[in-house]
This record gives C-alpha cells, sequence and structure tokens, in this order.
C-alpha cells in the first residue's frame, strides 16, 4: 500500500555505434578562473557581503561609491528605504529580506528588532555608528564608533591606496 504498483511496460537498452572522430570533435573543458559578478544583480537572500545603510548615512554617493569599491551588494534599513534613498528590494529585515551574508557592514544602522532579527542568520557583523550604545553596536561582531562620511571615506581611501600598491600587507 505504499508503493506504486510495478508498470507492465516494458524498456528496452541498445548499444549505440559512435563515429569514431566524434570523441576527438569533443570540446574540451577548460577553467577560466572566476567570473566577475555585479553584485547588485545578486539577490540579497543569496549575497555574501552585504554594505547596509541607514538614517545615519550622511553622504549616498559615498555610500555607493563604497559598495562598489568594496564588491558588496547594497542593502538598507526601513527608515532608508522610506526615506527613499534605496528602493524597496534592498530591505534588509523582518519587513524586508532575510539575509545570511557571511559578513553584514551596517552604517548608521540603530538596529530595530525587525532589522536585527532579518540580520540573525548573518556570520559576522560590522557596525559603524556614533552610537557607542545602540542594538546594532551591540549585536555586532566588530564595532567602529564615528561618523559614516568620514569612515567610509577613509576606507575608500585605503582600498585605493592598498590597490595601487601605497599600502604593504603585514608579513
Amino acid at each position: 500500500e505504499c508503493a506504486s504498483p510495478v508498470s507492465e511496460t516494458r524498456h528496452e537498452c541498445l548499444a549505440m555505434a559512435t563515429p569514431e572522430n566524434l570523441a576527438h570533435g569533443l570540446p574540451r573543458i577548460e577553467d577560466c578562473g572566476a567570473v566577475a559578478v555585479d553584485p547588485a544583480l545578486i539577490p540579497m537572500a543569496e549575497a555574501e557581503f552585504i554594505l547596509s545603510g541607514g538614517n545615519g548615512v550622511s553622504d549616498w554617493a559615498l555610500f555607493h561609491q563604497a559598495a562598489e569599491i568594496l564588491g558588496a551588494t547594497e542593502g538598507a534599513s526601513r527608515v532608508a528605504v522610506d526615506d527613499g534613498f534605496m528602493p524597496r528590494n534592498r530591505q534588509v529585515g523582518a519587513t524586508g529580506t532575510w539575509v545570511t551574508a557571511r559578513v553584514y557592514l551596517a552604517v548608521g544602522i540603530s538596529g530595530a528588532v525587525q532589522h536585527l532579527q532579518g540580520i540573525g542568520a548573518c556570520d559576522k557583523v560590522v557596525a559603524v555608528n556614533k552610537d557607542a550604545n545602540c542594538d546594532m553596536v551591540k549585536r555586532a561582531d566588530l564595532s567602529v564608533i564615528g561618523d559614516s562620511a568620514a569612515i567610509l571615506g577613509a576606507l575608500i581611501a585605503r582600498i585605493n591606496a592598498h590597490r595601487h600598491g601605497g599600502i604593504r600587507d603585514a608579513a
């Protein structure tokens, strides 16, 4: 009673003759390396690295520039979406998209309960905020206390200097 009855249909397997030159004419598999993917095209739920902005972001052009340089998928808090700085499909949280990023960089986000629920499965959370006592800073694995524009500007400068050989890695 747990399985379907055996079908009465009969099947036959026959050997197929293949031309000798077929095996030599097949293309070989070649590894061309990593393929560049536009982070803006990655769905929020699948993004590995998210740069998310909130009410504390004072310079959105700088925020977008930082996301591009970092290769991060952009996200936003509900406040930033409601204020028109980011589209609705980039809203992170219980009222937006639940994310599972390996790294979630929250800039100027205070950490409303709904937002914290939406990032609960993220591996590492980094918070940039002026308020050292906000809930996002308390949730974060690493916090940077200061002005978002100054910190994003310094981060961009540091990355550009590193890419142009200005900063050497510590050995």
